[in-house]
């Protein structure tokens, strides 16, 4: 699974970037005054990121057990 670590981390990496950019807009809408912000196909799209963001997390985890040990800040991340 190690061989598959730098394919992950860059998946990671880009649905960081892409919640940060949704989470943004969105936010920049609302104080807009737009509705479309808040109808549940955004709202949805965000939960998909966020939940596909979270499983590349864990599997980078998993892949790398004695990181936790060796890192005190993604312990307690």
């Amino acid at each position: 699974m190690i061989e598959f670590y730098p394919q992950i981390k860059a998946i990671h990496v880009f649905l960081a970037l892409l919640s940060g950019s949704v989470f943004a807009i969105r936010g920049a809408c609302v104080i807009a005054g737009a509705r479309w912000p808040l109808s549940w196909p955004v709202k949805g799209l965000s939960y998909t990121i966020d939940t596909a963001l979270l499983s590349a997390a864990l599997m980078l985890v998993g892949i790398l057990p004695g990181a936790l040990s060796a890192n005190g800040w993604l312990a307690v991340k």
